[in-house]
């Protein structure tokens, strides 16, 4: 304390009244602005408490920092926070005060003879941080790969070192040259750490194993496990009713982990909670309302016996929520994660995309997801159809099946949502004029419908048809055709790229992670939602 050093030159008394304004300072931090913080969500006097600092002789950032420390972890007060202040503190002053502290720099100091001396003292600094954390992390049987990668993020500096190292060479701590030195070591080691952190550090590795959950491999009988991403309460209806669809019964029941959504801005730390029925209201209100929760709880409450939900929240940067969304499928043993399309569509048919970043989550989520993943493209088909669940009216599924591992993983799908009281089922294969197919390929399908056209024997509800076309032009003949027929179109999201079932689709995509023909349906005119499955990412 600045002050404090001074006053003592001449008595010993007078710094009491200074500490007692700078432990007074503090305390107004924690004991008043704290509770006001929390109770007005973030419209506090920030800026007044760095003059509050300077006056009581603390540095106006260390009273901002602590002001920050005395905030509550709470992602609504943060991202307010960040929302109001990020563009004029993160994106202008920070940038204007990283350039200041780099004019501060003196290179012709470096010329000087101790510049060797002290260099090798700043890196013998480096050097210790580098063996102090990579061998502990040996010794106690980290994998070498994230041994190095945590050594190498310590071993990185950003602008809470900078201001500390100007600090000093304000206060003549250190000179010119040793700062300059500080500086340059900066930036050279934290850009090169920066480089191989991003080419080492996979967080997929820990959720892409070689054993992948599906539906096709999973035991029906012992049930259906899957894990249901919300972004909005639009979201509940449509999922609801897809659950419903997938026929749960007290044999075979469907244990649901509802994961709802919410993003935080720039480079904060992701956090992922479980709520409970008593859950507190302190976690349901983090940023979303508990409607959400209180919907799929009263679903399984209709559905008791049949439906198992636990509700969970992600709260996590765009960038890396899939990773979020993958950890808890692998902890939770899912076979499929169902996500929302990135477009929703008004009463008049116009598509607008509500929420640009689920598109972002999607497209990681279909590359690197543990088990299967399916997108609904809902147009009002499921979300607004209640005749699922009140049985008004025979709710018409049909399932495109032109081959391969995704349309059998949609066929098994269409298949338990068959079983369903209330569900017709239409499965339309589509055959190419004269083009061979995969052998090994081939095969799998033909024994899969064959095991479909054994099981609709005395069934009125399951129908088979097939459909030979000769280029993309007629697969989407076929599909307008039948357009008026059904409320929900199943379709896997791989397929041959020389198939001439989708040749002259691709020329037209506006969601190519949708596969060919499920952005043809995704982005075409058609009333009927859709859902695409992808049984596991292609490596």
């Amino acid at each position: 304390m600045r002050n404090v050093d001074t006053e003592l030159k001449y008595s010993p008394n007078k710094p009491l009244p200074t500490l007692v304004l700078v432990l007074g300072y503090y305390c107004i931090l924690f004991f008043l602005l704290r509770p006001l913080v929390i109770w007005i969500s973030c419209s506090t006097p920030l800026w007044g408490m760095d003059f509050l600092a300077e006056y009581v002789g603390e540095h106006a950032w260390l009273g901002a920092f602590v002001l920050g420390l005395s905030l509550p972890n709470r992602p609504t007060l943060g991202a307010s926070l960040i929302k109001k202040l990020d563009i004029l503190c993160t994106e202008s002053l920070l940038q204007l005060y990283c350039t200041a502290k780099g004019f501060s720099t003196l290179f012709s100091s470096m010329a000087k003879m101790s510049t060797a001396k002290m260099e090798i003292v700043i890196f013998a600094g480096y050097i210790g941080k580098f063996t102090g954390t990579i061998l502990p992390s040996i010794y106690y049987k980290m994998p070498f790969r994230e041994s190095l990668t945590l050594t190498l993020i310590m071993c990185c500096k950003g602008v809470l070192e900078l201001t500390i190292y100007s600090t000093w060479e304000t206060s003549q701590i250190i000179t010119r040259q040793t700062y300059t030195l500080l500086i340059i070591n900066m930036i050279i080691i934290t850009g090169l750490a920066s480089i191989f952190i991003r080419h080492l550090y996979d967080t997929s590795a820990t959720y892409m194993g070689d054993t992948r959950r599906t539906i096709s491999d999973s035991d029906q009988s012992f049930g259906l496990r899957t894990l249901v991403c919300i972004h909005s309460e639009e979201n509940v209806s449509s999922l609801t009713n897809l659950l419903e669809l997938s026929n749960p019964t007290k044999e075979s029941p469907i244990f649901v982990s509802v994961l709802q959504l919410v993003e935080i801005t720039r480079k904060a730390a992701s956090i992922l909670v479980k709520h409970g029925r008593q859950h507190n209201s302190l976690v349901s209100n983090l940023y979303c309302s508990g409607h959400i929760g209180n919907a799929f709880d009263h679903y399984e409450s209709y559905n008791e016996g049949s439906v198992m939900i636990q509700n969970f929240k992600a709260i996590a940067p765009c960038a890396s929520m899939h990773d979020d969304i993958c950890t808890l499928a692998v902890d939770q043993k899912t076979s499929i994660i169902i996500v929302p399309y990135h477009k929703t569509w008004t009463i008049d048919g116009t598509a607008k995309a509500n929420t640009p970043f689920i598109r972002t989550i999607n497209k990681n989520l279909l590359k690197k997801a543990p088990c299967s993943i399916g997108v609904l493209v809902d147009r009002g088909q499921i979300g607004g159809n209640p005749s699922v669940l009140n049985g008004n009216s025979p709710y018409r599924i049909v399932m495109l099946f032109l081959g391969g591992a995704d349309d059998r993983e949609a066929l098994v799908y269409s298949i338990r949502m068959a079983r369903h009281p209330n569900v017709s089922l239409s499965v339309v294969q589509f055959i190419a004029w004269g083009y061979k197919t995969n052998s090994y390929q081939e095969n799998l399908d033909k024994k899969l419908l064959n095991e479909l056209r054994a099981s609709i024997v005395g069934k009125r509800r399951i129908y088979y048809k097939k459909e030979t076309v000769r280029h993309g032009l007629d697969t989407r003949h076929v599909i307008h055709k039948m357009a008026d027929n059904f409320d929900l179109v199943i379709v896997g999201k791989y397929h041959e790229p020389d198939s001439p079932v989708t040749l002259g689709l691709r020329e037209w995509s506006e969601s190519p992670e949708l596969g060919v023909l499920g952005d043809m349906l995704a982005s075409s005119v058609f009333q009927f939602s859709v859902l695409v499955v992808q049984k596991q990412p292609r490596r």
